[in-house]
């Protein structure tokens, strides 16, 4: 018997948000494997982030900073970029980098 359409079954991907201080440090968050982020937002001094995740799949660690406009982005070899957002009163925009290894 196969799943309707609108069904759920445990292999569909989800969205999920997650935060991140936005104070200049590395942080880890155990991701699904194939996750990818498809929205940035910025809050004082925390950026969130919605990322689609396929729960049936395998975790992995994977490292994210947010980078404040102007900032040297140090290691740019390794860094690539998930998005960018303003704070709710638009004085800073942080960017959203994630360091690829």
């Amino acid at each position: 018997m196969t799943a309707e359409p609108d069904t759920p079954t445990d292999t569909d991907p989800v969205i999920r948000r997650h935060e991140i201080p936005a104070d200049r440090q590395w942080h880890d968050l155990g991701l699904t494997v194939g996750a990818r982020v498809v929205h940035v937002a910025a809050h004082t001094d925390t950026v969130a982030l919605w990322v689609q995740t396929w729960p049936a799949l395998g975790a992995r660690t994977r490292q994210f900073r947010a980078y404040d406009t102007g900032e040297p982005l140090t290691g740019w070899e390794r860094l690539t970029w998930r998005g960018s957002a303003a704070t709710p009163d638009g004085q800073v925009v942080w960017h959203l980098m994630e360091r690829v290894t």
